[in-house]
Order: C-alpha cells, then structure tokens, then sequence
C-alpha cells in the first residue's frame, strides 16, 4: 500500500534584485514572478517535522537511511527559473536547481504551476525520484517483509503571498 509522509513548516526564500521592490500585494506578487523576477530561491524542509499518519515507527524508518542525524534537512537551491506562457490564472513554470538528500546533491529540474487565487500564489507541483540517486537505501521493516520502492513521488503546494508565508510540501513513498 501507500506510504506518505507531510510536512508544514518547510522554509522558503525567495529572492529578487536588490533595486526592485518587495511585492506588496497579490496582484504584484503575480506580476514578479511572471516577469521572471524572480533570482533565487532556497527550499528547505527539516526532517523532524516530516511525519506519516501510521505512526512514529514508520517516521523514524524514514529518517534512519536518509541519515536525519548527521544531515538534519532536505535542501533545494534554485539555479535558474523558467517561466512559461500565461493560460488565465495560471503559468507552467519550471527550477533547475541542487537537491540535497542524505548529505548527497545532485542536479534536478522541477516542474509545476504557478495559480494566482484570492490569498496569493500558489506554487503545485511534483518531482519522481529514486532514493539510491542519493545513496540513501529504502527502509524496510518487519525484518524485510515490507520493502520501500526505491522511487518516491515528491508532491508540493506553496502558498507564497507577501508578508505571510505558508507552506506544505508532501513527499510519498510507494512499495
């Protein structure tokens, strides 16, 4: 079955030229980032506040191989920004960036969507990977008869609006 595991307090940066104003509003925000503004952007999620719904025994299989100990965050940092054609409210958009795993980085580009609503701008998007990319070995339990996939799915929604942020980002594991 399905293996997910959540997190709601990643923290994200964005950054922009120093000679051009904070976005004040909605309006602005979407606007910025349109224009392709945007010239950076760190992402990171720390491990201890990544959790499953089936309890502390599968959080803490995820965090052992993934070595939370010596490397307490999953970390991405932007490189370059590609922003793509408008259609209405929303834009394909995608990040060439650095993933950092387990200690272990690698080059990745990452898809999504930016959806401009009444609260702000809404980041979604998915990246599929495989743990062994990073070194990292999939948990097992039950003295191996569960095995993790070594593919995960990382799913993400980013509500960015001025002056409150707010953020979740998923990350499933499927054996």
């Amino acid at each position: 079955h399905d293996w997910e595991s959540r997190t709601t307090q990643p923290t994200l940066k964005l950054l922009r030229d120093a000679s051009a104003a904070d976005p004040t509003d909605v309006a602005a925000l979407d606007a910025w980032l349109r224009a392709g503004g945007l010239r950076g952007l760190e992402l990171v999620v720390p491990l201890a506040t990544m959790h499953s719904k089936k309890g502390d025994k599968l959080d803490k299989n995820l965090r052992k191989p993934l070595e939370a100990g010596q490397n307490p965050e999953i970390t991405f940092h932007l490189t370059q920004a590609n922003v793509g054609e408008a259609s209405g409210d929303s834009i394909r958009v995608s990040a060439d960036g650095v993933l950092r795993v387990a200690g272990r980085e690698r080059p990745i580009t990452v898809a999504g969507r930016l959806v401009r609503s009444e609260a702000g701008v809404w980041l979604n998007g998915r990246h599929g990977l495989r743990m062994s990319e990073y070194d990292v070995k999939p948990p097992t339990m039950m003295m191996g008869a569960l095995r993790v996939r070594d593919s995960v799915s990382v799913h993400f929604k980013l509500l960015l609006s001025p002056g409150a942020p707010s953020a979740t980002v998923n990350s499933e594991a499927r054996h």
